[in-house]
């Protein structure tokens, strides 16, 4: 019986259309980490939640994208997934990929930040002023 190819799956915000006002509508950075795996021979699949007028499944550069309806359905079929070798979840506000680890397969998470000044975050006073107190 042939052995079945290890997969390594990148959970993210969305694919191909704005996640927010915060990141661009450009997300092909999640290609490059594709084009490493494929060169052990792992095949890669992007997974995330269903956004309106996107298919729920289709393929981008070679890569399967798919889209689940809700958290709860991506966390099953990631749970249910075999030959899972990585799961790589960016852990941009985005339940999916901070649930990630629960489904018992080898994680990474990567916790995106962004330029102080571009959320948030930078109107937080306790946080002093970068310019008057380089590190």
């Amino acid at each position: 019986m042939a052995k079945s190819q290890k997969k390594f799956i990148q959970i993210i915000m969305s694919f191909r259309e704005a996640s927010g006002k915060q990141i661009s509508w450009k997300e092909d950075y999640v290609l490059n980490p594709v084009e490493l795996v494929k060169k052990f021979g792992i095949s890669s699949e992007i997974w995330s939640l269903q956004k309106p007028n996107l298919p729920n499944e289709e393929v981008y550069g070679g890569v399967k994208i798919r889209r689940f309806p809700n958290t709860v359905s991506l966390l099953w079929s990631l749970f249910k997934e075999k030959n899972v070798a990585l799961v790589l979840a960016h852990l941009r506000p985005n339940p999916p990929a901070i649930l990630s680890p629960l489904a018992g397969k080898p994680c990474i998470l990567i916790p995106h930040t962004y330029e102080l000044g571009s959320n948030w975050l930078g109107s937080c006073s306790w946080l002093g002023d970068r310019e008057s107190n380089p590190d």
